[in-house]
């Protein structure tokens, strides 16, 4: 009998990782990612990579602060999805969460990044040092159909806001749903601060800031 030799290609970073051809990667072939470790290892995704969230993914600890630099995140979120239950979230085929946050996902979003049909849930984010928000703290990029809920907290006069902390790019037809808390520090329904542009968002959470200014969408 003959023998054949086939080559394999291996991407250990995503999770259709193996392949009997060439990994090539387009809007419509996106890298798929599935686990809390393939989601942190986007810090080390270069520019211009597509890459969507396949499944629902729990966080785990160290998950979070992840600088995009330049690639395209889907999160593989669509309104109406339907199948299994994560408490009130009826997720499924159509739906996909990324659950139980502590940290913002992303870090920076820079300038050629863009971040779409994400949806945080249940974020428990806490934060002592640095501003911070469940979906980036600085966004230099595009952002369209995400949201977040769950709860955000400063401390001291660190800044917290329930959407971005610092918007610099374009952010649209998103919305927070976040109890926003600060000690010393600014608190904010959706960011801090914008100098780009927001376009059909809104904010339906909680604002307090004990010592500070508390402002229900910018401030």
């Amino acid at each position: 009998s003959s023998s054949k030799s086939v080559t394999v290609y291996i991407n250990p970073y995503f999770a259709n990782a193996i392949s009997d051809k060439a990994l090539t990667n387009s809007s419509t072939n996106q890298f798929q990612i599935r686990t809390a470790e393939q989601l942190q290892n986007m810090s080390n995704a270069p520019n211009n990579l597509y890459i969507k969230v396949t499944h629902n993914i729990r966080a785990m600890e160290t998950t979070g602060n992840i600088d995009n630099k330049g690639y395209h995140f889907d999160g593989g979120y669509v309104a109406g999805g339907s199948g299994a239950h994560y408490g009130s979230y009826n997720t499924g085929n159509k739906g996909n969460y990324i659950i139980g946050l502590t940290k913002p996902l992303f870090n920076t979003i820079a300038t050629n990044g863009t971040v779409t049909n994400t949806a945080i849930v249940d974020a428990a984010i806490e934060s002592s040092a640095v501003s911070t928000a469940p979906l980036a703290v600085s966004n230099f990029g595009t952002i369209n159909n995400c949201f977040t809920e769950g709860s955000v907290t400063a401390y001291g006069t660190v800044f917290a806001s329930g959407f971005v902390a610092l918007n610099s790019g374009k952010i649209s037809s998103c919305y927070a749903n976040c109890n926003v808390t600060s000690d010393y520090g600014f608190a904010s329904g959706f960011t801090r601060s914008n100098t780009g542009t927001i376009s059909n968002c809104y904010v339906t959470g909680k604002v307090n800031s004990a010592e500070a200014t508390g402002a229900g969408f910018v401030g």
